[in-house]
């Protein structure tokens, strides 16, 4: 397909048009987000961290639950909030 006597490739037209599922991923039906969620929620339910570690968690869950309401986020964004709920789920573990 030419454009005004150009060829333009058809991913390139994908993307001009938005069409990728990977820009158009819509996460409140994504089955690992919800698993995500529900681990987190059972993690905050139970009583084996102390009430700043829990805060943390309820922080990077927060966090999580914006990302799934967003109806199509970045990439960027994504890779942003996951780094924070590892960060937060890492510090649960790390004991000095």
């Amino acid at each position: 397909m030419s454009f005004l006597g150009r060829f333009v490739p058809p991913r390139e037209r994908a993307l001009r048009h938005g069409t990728y599922a990977e820009l158009e991923e819509n996460l409140k039906y994504d089955k690992n987000l919800r698993f995500c969620m529900a681990q987190l929620d059972s993690m905050l339910n139970g009583n084996d961290f102390d009430p700043e570690q829990k805060r943390a968690l309820a922080v990077a869950r927060k966090e999580l639950k914006v990302l799934w309401r967003k109806p199509s986020p970045r990439r960027a964004e994504v890779f942003r909030v996951v780094r924070r709920v590892a960060e937060a789920i890492l510090k649960l573990f790390h004991r000095d």
